[in-house]
């Protein structure tokens, strides 16, 4: 009955709270919809390269035709696709904001329902948000920093350590 639906493949990149993945990722179904599924812990990645984060590391990067994630270790899951980007599922209303995470920044709009206040804008029926015209800054080393600008990334509520709104000037 399904076996004829095609379902759209995403290049991603996927900061982890160690690691970097460049990757292949097949959702089932919408992608914000899928890395808030809870039926979902691992998530499967494809035709990747795994990359240690840290400065020190022994190892470069590694090759894999599958890695498999815990999404609750995923900080950020960039597309970096604009076309693919352009064609997600994602609200309306935006906010510019700023979430600190352990190695790095993220700036960009979130998309967040248009009565949500300012000091609760990350629901906890959600561990996953989206944030479009992102922009990535490290803050500490990195042997491979993340992709600086994307188009649309994910971010993980569970993995942010702060975050403020942007206001106008």
């Amino acid at each position: 009955m399904f076996r004829d639906i095609e379902l759209p493949t995403f290049r991603v990149e996927v900061v982890l709270q160690d690691y970097l993945l460049r990757a292949d990722l097949q959702p089932r179904g919408d992608l914000l919809g899928y890395l808030n599924d809870r039926n979902w812990h691992f998530i499967p990645f494809r035709n990747g390269e795994l990359h240690a984060l840290a400065v020190d590391r022994r190892v470069g990067a590694m090759p894999q035709e599958l890695a498999t994630v815990n999404k609750n270790w995923i900080a950020v899951l960039s597309v970096l696709n604009k076309d693919q980007a352009a064609n997600l599922n994602l609200q309306i209303t935006t906010r510019p904001a700023v979430f600190y995470f352990d190695h790095f920044a993220a700036q960009g709009q979130l998309h967040v329902a248009p009565d949500s206040p300012d000091e609760d804008l990350l629901d906890e029926m959600h561990n996953f948000f989206s944030v479009s015209d992102a922009v990535l800054f490290p803050i500490r080393p990195l042997a491979i920093p993340p992709t600086k600008e994307v188009p649309v990334l994910f971010i993980n509520r569970t993995m942010i350590q702060a975050y403020h709104v942007l206001k106008k000037s």
